[in-house]
């Protein structure tokens, strides 16, 4: 309830949506998540959790849809905000659920390269863009770049004590 108070009352508090879905309470999840997509259409954030959501409640095709008009959002996103790592990453993660590894990695590397996407504000570093391209490297084939990928990300996971966050 308390979360459900907080959507509604600052609008779209984009922040506060994952929190169902790492719950594991994923119908709360999508009801958050249409909330906000209603509140607006253009929130790739939104729409992620949305196809996220659809996608442990096993409705494959509905997350397909839900998952491209995220893309789409992102790409509308970052046409104003071409430097926001975070939009980065985000939309790397909606291509590796649409099975666009390439484009993935692509999107995890322009992140990567923008030093606050993968940064957290004491200054250590995330390691979910490390993982993700490792995901997508493991999909092309390419074992060996994935290996190291992992093990960039797990060393990190242990020296920051920081888990992997996928939302």
């Amino acid at each position: 309830r308390r979360h459900t108070r907080l959507l509604t009352v600052t609008g779209v508090q984009t922040c506060a949506l994952p929190i169902f879905f790492d719950l594991g309470k994923y119908s709360e999840s999508l009801k958050a998540s249409e909330f906000a997509i209603k509140m607006d259409a253009r929130n790739s954030h939104a729409w992620k959790i949305k196809a996220d959501s659809l996608k442990k409640l096993v409705k494959p095709d509905e997350a397909k849809k839900a998952y491209q008009k995220a893309s789409d959002a992102i790409d509308n996103e970052l046409k104003i905000y071409p430097r926001d790592g975070y939009k980065w990453k985000l939309k790397g993660l909606i291509l590796q659920n649409l099975d666009k590894h390439a484009d993935a990695i692509k999107s995890f590397e322009k992140a990567q390269s923008i030093e606050d996407s993968f940064k957290r504000t004491d200054g250590k570093k995330y390691p979910l863009v490390y993982k993700a391209m490792a995901e997508s490297l493991e999909k092309l084939g390419k074992s060996e770049d994935a290996k190291n990928f992992y093990s960039k990300a797990s060393d990190m996971e242990k020296k920051f004590n920081h888990k992997f966050c996928m939302t």
